[in-house]
């Protein structure tokens, strides 16, 4: 096995990794086994032609399994957002957009235009304490969703993909990191799986009504991942001046490594919120808990929709 092999093994293996782990403990063999059948079948295409490449084949596969992943689970990777987590995100966004990206260009100035509008409403919407009507809940949970893709973007090594494609040459991996690239691989095209899936596009051979059916079950389920409940003016002064005050001196002087920030800020502010937010639960889930507070999880979706409409018998 050589070392291009040993290096696209582990990148699926680290893709296979972030899926199990996305999933959690919802074991739907079903839905696994048509998930893999697909992309292996995608893999196995050309094969018997003599310009058939199986690396570049593999990597397409990559994008199928993740696709699928994306759609078939979605009621399992959907994570729970809330605006205090918005807003703490969106400054993370902001740190890596100046630290990786911005330049100055007339672009990339026309990039961060657009980028203001919804930072401004995170931001009035964190210190309004106002309850969020269905529109604003899916417009806010979509700016969620850019700012995860736009943050792997701009920290993830395209240079990795190139060990799938033999007239290039092979990147300084480790089969470590190789195994961690395609576990970013997975997340990010998942979530930007999302992203298009927003779009009210039909498939082909789709009606129109049909596509409408699933976008709206689609941002219902993203309404239901909402936490609705107003932040407190203290946490939200406290994100913007502790974090906005650590990101500014780490820009200005390079206190910390830029990548380690920003892994720290996506990954401590969502193991907080929702230590609290289990705390919060109590030991009996069903006792008066706002239902904003709790995230439904698939297993459990399709009861508490079928309780919520209309001369549903009640427990």
């Amino acid at each position: 096995m050589d070392e291009r092999s040993i290096l696209i093994a582990a990148f699926v293996g680290g893709a296979l990794l972030q899926a199990i782990i996305l999933i959690r403990a919802d074991w739907n063999w079903l839905k696994i086994g048509v998930s893999i059948f697909i992309s292996l079948g995608v893999v196995a295409v050309g094969s018997d032609k003599a310009n058939y490449n199986q690396d570049q084949h593999i990597y397409l596969g990559l994008f199928f399994f993740a696709g699928l992943i994306a759609f078939l689970f979605k009621e399992d990777i959907l994570p729970a957002v809330s605006e205090k987590l918005l807003l703490s995100y969106t400054l993370t966004f902001w740190f890596a957009f100046f630290v990786y990206y911005f330049k100055g260009t007339p672009f990339q100035i026309g990039i961060l235009c657009i980028c203001l509008l919804p930072t401004a409403a995170t931001i009035v919407l964190a210190l309004k304490r106002t309850v969020l009507t269905t529109f604003w809940k899916i417009g806010v949970y979509t700016w969620f969703l850019c700012i995860i893709v736009a943050l792997g973007l701009l920290r993830y090594s395209f240079a990795q993909l190139s060990i799938f494609y033999d007239n290039r040459e092979l990147p300084w991996l480790s089969p470590f990191e190789s195994l961690v690239g395609g576990m970013a691989f997975l997340y990010l095209v998942v979530n930007a799986a999302y992203l298009y899936y927003l779009i009210p596009i039909p498939g082909k051979g789709q009606s129109w009504d049909s596509r409408m059916k699933d976008w709206h079950q689609f941002t219902d389920l993203m309404v239901q991942r909402f936490d609705g409940s107003p932040p407190t003016h203290a946490r939200t002064l406290l994100i913007l001046i502790l974090q906005s005050g650590v990101l500014l001196l780490d820009y200005s002087f390079h206190l910390l490594p830029a990548g380690f920030l920003i892994s720290g800020f996506i990954l401590l502010p969502a193991v907080i919120l929702s230590l609290r937010s289990s705390q919060q639960e109590g030991p009996e889930e069903g006792a008066n808990t706002p239902a904003a507070a709790r995230v439904p999880h698939s297993r459990h979706l399709k009861k508490l929709l079928k309780k919520s409409r209309p001369g549903s018998p009640s427990e």
